[in-house]
């Protein structure tokens, strides 16, 4: 089995993600910015624009299970349910996040295997690290508010969740680079 020709350069915008992420925390992560950093959870375009990828990502994965001929019918509902979650769901960009995280953990995983890729166990945990923090932002999303409150105002918790990006994104960084160089 082979994985997708796209797995390399996706791993390598994720780790890029991470590193503009870190970028991020250090420079508008402080107290000062208090105020602004609680509003990003609920975000509704980066959580509208979220909610559409997830919802284009599972669309081609439901096909198969209610066959092609309706196919039209779940992207129709698709449509209806990408309304619904961005008129009535609080908190859509940490449950947008959260989504995204899950399926992207799904897709990593699947695609390393196929891969056969060094750090498989390093990856493997940081994967379902990753899927995990989807899940748990996706059910409690008022955490992933207090997350960034914390990140506001401790440093050293700061400094702490900073490693673990610097981490993920030399692990993503390194892997793509190295799919890429394999062919």
């Amino acid at each position: 089995m082979n994985y997708f020709p796209f797995f390399p350069y996706t791993l390598l915008a994720f780790g890029i993600a991470a590193l503009i992420w870190l970028i991020c925390i250090f420079k508008f992560f402080k107290t000062d910015n208090l105020y602004k950093i609680d509003r990003i959870p609920r975000n509704f375009i980066f959580g509208s624009i979220f909610a559409v990828i997830d919802i284009a990502w599972c669309v081609p994965q439901a096909i198969p299970i209610f066959g092609v001929k309706d196919a039209t019918g779940i992207i129709l509902l698709a449509v209806v349910c990408i309304i619904i979650g961005c008129g009535f769901l609080d908190y859509l960009f940490a449950r947008a996040l959260a989504g995204f995280f899950i399926l992207l953990a799904h897709f990593f995983l699947w695609q390393s295997f196929a891969a056969d890729i060094s750090f498989m166990w390093l990856f493997s945990i940081l994967c379902y690290a990753m899927g995990t923090f989807g899940i748990v932002i996706g059910a409690v999303p008022h955490i992933f508010r207090d997350l960034l409150r914390k990140i506001c105002r401790d440093n050293k918790f700061k400094m702490y969740f900073s490693l673990l990006l610097v981490l993920y994104a030399i692990v993503n960084i390194y892997l793509g680079i190295a799919l890429i160089v394999s062919g």
